[in-house]
């Protein structure tokens, strides 16, 4: 499988099934031998998935559904009040001398 066939086979899918958005996940689930490609040779100069190539290579008309498949983390807050009020205390005033100096010198 080569770039355009992968495309091709992507562009082919989403006229047959007319998804109202799609993402990597909907591409993992429909056309997995595509999906392994892309993890496989699309890649980006650091490593990530190009899902940008892809997507600019599909027709207009499927462009415009993408939707990107973020993860959303959920951070926990932290519960113990009196605890992170007194690290706070403690780091303020050093924070403030590394990035705000007194004055002129």
């Amino acid at each position: 499988m080569d770039f355009d066939e992968m495309i091709q086979t992507i562009n082919d899918l989403m006229s047959k099934e007319r998804p109202e958005t799609f993402s990597s996940s909907w591409i993992a689930k429909q056309a997995p031998h595509c999906y392994r490609y892309i993890l496989k040779n699309m890649r980006t100069d650091f490593g990530a998935v190009d899902w940008d190539r892809v997507t600019r290579a599909l027709e207009w008309k499927f462009r415009r559904r993408w939707i990107p498949g973020r993860r959303v983390r959920s951070c926990v807050p932290y519960r113990n009040h009196a605890e992170s009020e007194d690290c706070f205390r403690k780091t303020s005033r050093q924070a403030l001398r590394l990035h705000f100096p007194a004055g002129p010198r």
